[in-house]
């Protein structure tokens, strides 16, 4: 078991005593929280992880065809629009040959630009206020310039050959690139793009969840493999323990750690809310953006920032990841690490001109 896991597990079972002994120190209803987490991670992942796989089997037979068309693995375009935990690893273990691009494609590029675009910009432009969109937008741009940084650490440990490396990292440049310039030219066609994006999905993975179900109790339907809906209800379940651990080091390093996030405020100068919201990134974005319109300007475009590269480190994505691919666990810290200090940085850098240029 990876040690991160592990430390998570460890919070977990602590949450579980304290909800035997009564919740005496406030951690079993954190573990609670976590479990309701169960329902949601199941009806937008069984469904969609099911089908990935079964999509994957079905174009491994003609994946020589399809590489002949684009000189670049083809997982890197299903990893630049999917989550890892949504298709994107599934994919890419059947369609790539070598554990290290499986790695490079189907979770440290999944689990930022894929991430984003699947499922974090969606959600965040129908969490946000109209007026705080802009500097969410802004935010991410610098999220994903840090991005080709980010894999490029952390393909560092996963054995891929520097040809390879070159062949993957230049289409994902170039993806980056349009996306920055998508946004920056064509703001309000990108949002309305994301906005349908997000909806789509949602609808999808409701769908996709009904088949699933109706073949759990129609086993003459024949759809999909029991098999494997066995195994994404053990990893939604290993998903929900993890998350449950990391609400409840969350609670305890609000509780108990007020002095270091002060010093996080006065280092960045963004107010408390913010660094509350640096902390929650690390669990998963959703919970940053409940309190997104109460950060200031500057705690704005950094929490944005970091929602693409840090963001999930902690949470689901690290328990996916460490269900079905053990090994990638320290390269996709690496990766995240590197992206979340540098798009912080860049984010904490270009704060002053763009704030200024907001209030004015």
């Amino acid at each position: 078991m990876n040690l991160a896991v592990f430390i998570l597990l460890i919070f977990a079972m602590v949450g579980i005593v304290d909800k035997i002994i009564g919740n005496i120190w406030s951690l079993g209803e954190e573990f609670d929280k976590g479990l309701t987490m169960m329902g949601s991670l199941t009806l937008s992942m069984a469904g969609i992880y099911c089908f990935a796989v079964m999509f994957g089997h079905s174009i491994t037979p003609h994946i020589d065809k399809i590489s002949n068309l684009i000189p670049f693995p083809p997982s890197i375009l299903s990893s630049s629009i999917l989550a890892t935990d949504m298709g994107a690893y599934s994919i890419s273990q059947q369609i790539d040959g070598l554990p290290s691009m499986i790695i490079f494609s189907g979770i440290l590029l999944s689990s930022m630009l894929g991430t984003t675009i699947s499922f974090t910009l969606p959600i965040a432009l129908s969490s946000v206020s109209k007026d705080n969109i802009p500097i969410l937008m802004n935010g991410i741009v610098y999220g994903i310039i840090s991005i080709p940084l980010g894999i490029t650490a952390g393909s560092l440990f996963i054995g891929i050959n520097f040809i390879d490396y070159l062949i993957c990292i230049t289409p994902i440049l170039v993806i980056c690139g349009l996306l920055c310039f998508a946004i920056y030219k064509f703001e309000k066609a990108t949002i309305t793009f994301f906005t349908y994006l997000g909806k789509f999905i949602q609808a999808a993975s409701i769908i996709l969840f009904s088949v699933v179900t109706l073949q759990c109790f129609l086993t003459s339907m024949n759809i999909v493999p029991m098999d494997l809906i066995s195994e994404i209800l053990i990893i939604v379940f290993k998903i929900t323990v993890i998350v449950c651990g990391s609400f409840i080091l969350s609670k305890l390093v609000l509780k108990y750690l007020m002095k270091t996030i002060m010093a996080l405020k006065t280092k960045l100068r963004i107010n408390e809310v913010a660094v509350v919201g640096l902390i929650l990134n690390l669990v998963t974005s959703v919970s940053m953006l409940s309190v997104f319109n109460h950060m200031d300007k500057k705690g704005q475009l950094i929490n944005s920032a970091a929602s693409v590269t840090i963001a999930y480190i902690l949470g689901g994505q690290l328990a996916f990841i460490a269900s079905v691919e053990s090994s990638a666990v320290f390269p996709y810290f690496v990766a995240k690490i590197t992206g979340g200090v540098i798009s912080i940085f860049l984010a904490s850098k270009a704060s002053k001109k763009f704030v200024q240029s907001v209030n004015q």
